[in-house]
């Protein structure tokens, strides 16, 4: 082999083992990729206007909490409020967007959340501010702040993630699937039958009632746009109510839009039966080795996620049917005797509730977990 032949080899030989074929994309000893930490502008922005909420709800009233995790349209934060003597009357969530344009929504949902003031099971709005994003700068225009009650408990989501991560043979008792499902049905009544009118604005003082379906009275296309685990929030327990002193109060919570009559006024309440049913698939959702599932109400899942809306249950038949499936099996499970029946006892039901929504705590914080 001549001189220049070996040359040209060891070229390509010193070629191929700097080259970046299966080997990472850096040539020299303890070069690394920089890993960029800079903060876009849109992030900074947001960040500033967080802190700008934050100081906003600072005064002889009110004061900052925590901050709770971001989403896609917008942060959050939780203040809490004190009388004239100092103490704490309540937790409060100030929520705000991201952008101008999640603005709008925002603003959009302060209509909407008016219209629905006084409903149970829904999350409820306090007030509603416009403030300035800048204290100093007086010429950019003000932001909206929507300022709702704190729901203490978490989400569905995090009570089905203690479930599943509890053991294999875990799953939602009969009876507490049953008051979950007739609580989200009561909320989408509330949808479907608003008190108020949008934007019209709200008295803080308008009594919480439980939703009803008003004689002689056309319903509207309200429909909650973004009904999941992650966005029905766990309250607290009633023992003056029936429906919640075993199961806390279950409410509905973030994105509502109006949709189109396709079929009429029917249209945004089937639509909303289907989500409801979709979300208590989820919950329902077992093993074979856990206890089973009702028939009945396994049965009446079903009917709500049917593809042709005209097939689902009407809202009317599907209160009748959660009231009475609410109240048959507590008796059912009264009268029997077997092991699956002492796990739907109320005492059972009561540790339950217990273990997986009211002892729950965040492993990060050590903090209960808190929307």
């Amino acid at each position: 082999m001549s001189s220049s032949t070996r040359a040209r080899a060891r070229r390509a030989l010193r070629f191929f083992r700097n080259s970046s074929v299966g080997r990472p994309r850096y040539r020299f000893a303890g070069y690394r990729p920089r890993v960029s930490t800079d903060i876009t502008p849109e992030q900074l922005s947001l960040a500033g206007f967080k802190r700008r909420v934050a100081d906003f709800f600072t005064d002889e009233r009110y004061s900052f909490v925590k901050v709770l995790p971001s989403g896609i349209q917008g942060g959050a934060i939780v203040i809490s409020e004190r009388d004239e003597l100092g103490l704490q009357l309540r937790k409060l969530v100030a929520k705000f967007g991201n952008s101008r344009i999640d603005d709008e929504d925002l603003r959009s949902e302060i209509g909407w959340l008016s219209m629905l003031k006084g409903a149970p099971h829904i999350v409820q709005i306090v007030t509603a501010k416009n403030i300035r994003p800048h204290s100093q700068n007086t010429q950019i225009r003000r932001r909206p702040i929507l300022v709702t009650e704190y729901v203490p408990n978490g989400t569905l989501g995090d009570m089905m993630k203690r479930v599943e991560e509890s053991n294999k043979d875990a799953a939602v008792p009969n009876r507490i699937l049953w008051f979950i499902f007739l609580c989200l049905t009561r909320s989408i009544i509330a949808l479907a039958y608003p008190l108020g009118n949008f934007g019209v604005g709200f008295n803080e003082d308008v009594p919480i009632e439980d939703e009803f379906i008003p004689a002689g009275t056309e319903p509207i296309n309200l429909v909650h746009g973004d009904l999941h685990l992650n966005n029905v929030v766990i309250g607290e327990l009633d023992p003056r109510h029936n429906e919640h002193w075993l199961c806390p109060i279950i409410k509905a919570a973030k994105k509502l839009t109006l949709t189109h009559p396709r079929l009429g006024n029917k249209t945004g309440i089937a639509e909303n039966i289907f989500s409801v049913g979709r979300v208590m698939q989820e919950l329902a959702d077992r093993l074979a080795s856990a206890p089973p599932l009702e028939a009945e109400l396994r049965d009446l899942i079903n009917r709500c996620v049917k593809m042709n809306l005209m097939t689902r249950p009407p809202l009317e038949g599907l209160e009748e049917a959660l009231e009475e499936g609410v109240e048959s099996s507590a008796l059912d499970y009264q009268q029997k005797r077997s092991p699956a029946a002492f796990n739907e006892s109320t005492i059972a039901l009561e540790r339950w509730v217990k273990e997986f929504i009211f002892d729950a705590k965040s492993e990060s914080t050590g903090r209960r977990l808190s929307i």
